[in-house]
């Protein structure tokens, strides 16, 4: 008992009341805890509605609407004003959805079988199935858990950039307003609806912060973070965008050594500084090769829509007038435009992307007029804009290599990062020396630019006559003006930082908030006729027709769709489409509307999906098998196996002999098959010997035991000698064993696999095992211990230089 007492004062001293009051009162102290916590509380009320009530900003027109999802009966929103890209639907949640689905068995999302036959999955960068944040997304249901993700995302983009703007000597006022301003921004709102490139302008400030850490530490430490930023950046997916951010903070890195060369005129540091730039550039490639080294030999075999003439996802690079009608989202956001009415981008989206809120066009300027001390932002400010609106000079570079592949939308990620940045300067500015007629006279010439815009370029004849819809951009735009005239004559200096911080944050909630108003939660579910596809435990291929099952969804629901929507498209399964279907030579997509090709029964597509108001013509090859208000299934009873064997072998010389004999042949490709070995001697002499044996009729049936994303196991047994057709695409890195042997793939059919087999029975294994990946792997693997050694080094020297100076101090003299 007489211990009591003692333990009761021992729990009262080190009480959890007054243990957390202390740690969250030195929290609450602390600047970046309490800056993490005023922008947490900003996007709690930006989507409040998202966050607690479980809506959805994700806009799944695209996939509602498809008939195989019909009997839902999920009502969507007709009218809104953004139409995502279709790229960010049919690609985004497809690929995120597989890579899940992948890592979470086991597997490394090496490739993907669900379209074109079969296709490099980690080699598209777009895929970006390693980024490290995604890992949330894994250990959840990613569709579940997406909203909070993206927010996330938001958050880190408005945390770093308040880093960087306190490293390069922002007030806490300046580097607030970055904050916020950056955080909701139109690129990062407008581009909710694709990870890839929220996560990626999330990175940009980071990369920034490193670069600049970098330059003024010019240590080994602040190189490996560099280049650490530099491959977190590449890791998101997006190799353009990354490049042009690369660019930018290159050209940033650059300015600030010529600076400092200016005042210092040593030789010496010019060739320090290029040093530490090729550096961290160096390792930033080195810790990316596991996907750097698949993408570009997926390049090489590949056909991208940046080969298209015309094409409107490049044709955005404005030159002259054009850059000026996109600036025009500058200052009025949403304005209508026959310039940005398109397919693609029906909303203006483009205008909006490029929206970094009034308040942040005044500061900026307000910043760029009265001293400008900031070059280095100001050149990447320069460098972006002439890129992203065609300004010249910069506006040259579109029309050279590699700019003219890189769409010039990626231009408008550095300029609206560098632009808000000096908007903070501007702001810490009229904090110490506001000069009101100079303030004043910026406001008023941006608001006449408003009214210009609004009048002139995006309004029709009769606009006195529009809807208050089409008005209230307007009058806000021009109440807003009013407002913060009023504000800066009223308030006192210490309260205008803030009255900027709240009028920027309304401002962007004003305009961003609608732009991903609330959407139905769609977690693409099992309908009737999905539930009827994947009753057939054969394998086999589908092809969609009108609209039914979009293209992708196939690799949602484990089906294998042989048409795709893809950036990168493998040319000769491309091509292979164009035969049977000459409208496949254009577009990203090898969507066919032809249902009936001898090609499609050769890559065993064995079921038709078509809309209920547009039947298949009776026809003895098509079988009804499934049918509802909106979807109707037809079986082809012409389909090939999916591996079969042939008795005939036809050689062809090159790739075009081998298209052209493929064209004449469609009818018998059941009986022989083409491939291109011409200077095979091996594969001639088997082609030769296969020939002599040939038995008019003789087909022989092909067992497959196992069929995984990486292998394929088989069986067979020949009275004579035969070649086995395999209908998954040909591509480097898929081997086989016969009997436990290594063997020779040729290229088959001009895009599939085939391997010669001798008499008997065998056991076929195809499996895939990629060199490319293998090498990456390594190289990265080696980059990482670099990057460990090189800390470690760091800490080790640290702890030295600490221990010595302890020595180096005897205290006090007695």
């Amino acid at each position: 008992m007489r211990y009591l007492p003692l333990i009761r004062k021992r729990l009262e001293k080190h009480s959890f009341r007054k243990i957390s009051s202390f740690y969250f009162g030195k929290a609450l102290r602390n600047e970046y805890f309490l800056v993490a916590f005023l922008l947490s509380g900003i996007l709690s009320l930006f989507f409040w509605r998202f966050i607690f009530l479980g809506e959805s900003f994700i806009n799944n027109n695209l996939s509602i609407t498809d008939p195989i999802y019909k009997e839902l009966n999920i009502q969507v929103n007709p009218d809104l004003f953004f139409y995502p890209d279709p790229t960010y639907v049919l690609q985004d949640r497809p690929f995120l959805l597989f890579s899940a689905k992948t890592i979470s068995s086991g597997y490394l999302p090496l490739w993907n079988p669900y379209h074109e036959g079969g296709t490099p999955f980690l080699a598209n960068f777009l895929s970006s199935p390693f980024f490290p944040l995604k890992g949330i997304l894994y250990l959840f249901s990613p569709l579940s858990v997406y909203t909070y993700y993206l927010i996330l995302c938001l958050w880190m983009a408005g945390f770093f950039a308040y880093i960087f703007s306190r490293l390069i000597g922002l007030s806490r006022y300046g580097a607030f307003f970055v904050a916020t301003t950056y955080m909701l921004s139109g690129y990062l709102i407008s581009h909710l609806q694709w990870n890839i490139l929220v996560g990626l302008a999330a990175l940009v400030p980071v990369v920034f912060i490193t670069f600049q850490r970098a330059f003024l530490q010019k240590n080994l430490s602040s190189i490996l973070l560099a280049g650490l930023a530099l491959h977190l950046l590449l890791m998101t997916g997006n190799p353009t965008a990354a490049f042009v951010t690369v660019l930018s903070v290159s050209l940033y890195f650059i300015i600030l050594t010529l600076i400092q060369i200016r005042q210092d005129s040593r030789i010496k540091i010019w060739i320090t500084s290029l040093r530490n730039l090729a550096l961290m550039g160096s390792l930033g490639i080195l810790l990316t090769a596991v996907l750097l080294l698949p993408f570009f030999e997926l390049l090489q075999y590949s056909y991208s829509y940046k080969e298209e003439p015309n094409n409107i996802m490049i044709d955005f690079k404005r030159l002259g007038a054009d850059g000026l009608k996109s600036m025009a989202g500058l200052f009025l956001p949403h304005y209508k435009s026959v310039w940005f009415i398109s397919p693609l981008y029906r909303s203006n989206t483009y205008a909006y992307q490029g929206y970094c809120g009034l308040v942040a066009l005044i500061l900026a300027i307000y910043a760029l007029v009265i001293k400008p001390a900031n070059w280095p932002l100001i050149g990447v400010l320069l460098f972006s804009s002439g890129f992203a609106f065609g300004i010249a000079p910069m506006s040259a570079l579109n029309l050279v290599f590699p700019f003219n592949q890189v769409p010039a939308e990626y231009g408008l990620i550095p300029f609206s990062f560098s632009l808000i940045v000096l908007a903070g300067e501007g702001l810490d500015k009229i904090r110490k020396n506001f000069k009101p007629f100079l303030f004043y006279g910026i406001t008023l010439v941006l608001s006449w630019i408003t009214l210009n815009f609004f009048a002139g370029l995006s309004r029709q004849a009769n606009w006195l006559d529009s809807p208050w819809e089409e008005w209230r951009v307007l009058q806000f735009s021009l109440f807003f003006f009013i407002l913060v005239i009023l504000l800066q004559y009223i308030l006192k200096p210490p309260s205008r930082p803030i009255a900027f911080i709240l009028l920027s944050c309304c401002d962007l909630f004003y305009n961003g908030y609608w732009v991903n108003s609330p959407q139905p939660k769609f977690y693409y579910p099992e309908t009737f006729p999905i539930q009827k596809l994947k009753s057939d435990k054969d394998i086999y291929r589908i092809l969609g027709m009108d609209g039914v099952s979009r293209l992708n969804t196939g690799m949602i629901h484990d089906l294998q769709d042989l048409q795709s929507y893809m950036t990168l498209i493998l040319r000769r399964h491309r091509e292979f489409m164009a035969l049977g279907d000459p409208k496949v030579s254009t577009g990203i997509s090898t969507a066919t509307e032809v249902y009936d090709s001898p090609l499609w029964d050769l890559m065993n597509v064995k079921y038709i999906l078509r809309r209920s108001d547009r039947p298949i013509p009776l026809n003895k090859n098509f079988q009804l098998v499934y049918q509802n208000p909106y979807v109707l299934i037809y079986e082809n009873l012409k389909a090939f196996p999916r591996a079969f064997v042939v008795p005939r072998i036809q050689v062809a010389e090159n790739k075009s002999q081998a298209l052209q004999i493929l064209n004449e042949s469609k009818t018998s490709l059941r009986q022989v098959a083409i491939i291109e070995a011409e200077e095979d001697k091996e594969a001639l002499e088997k082609a030769a010997l296969l020939n002599a044996s040939f038995s008019q009729g003789e087909v022989y049936n092909v067992k497959i035991d196992s069929y995984h994303l990486h292998k394929v196991i088989l069986t067979t047994d020949l009275k004579i000698p035969g070649f086995l057709v395999l209908s998954d695409t040909f591509y480097p890195g898929w081997k086989v064993r016969v009997d436990g042997k290594d063997e020779k793939i040729y290229l088959t059919d001009y895009t599939i696999r085939g391997v010669f087999l001798d008499k008997g029975s065998h056991s076929v294994e195809f499996y895939y095992q990629p060199s490319s990946f293998k090498l990456g792997l390594y190289l990265s693997l080696f980059g990482f211990f670099l990057t460990a050694l090189g800390f470690t080094v760091c800490w080790g020297s640290g702890i030295r230089r600490e221990d010595s100076s302890k020595e180096s101090y005897r205290g006090p003299a007695l």
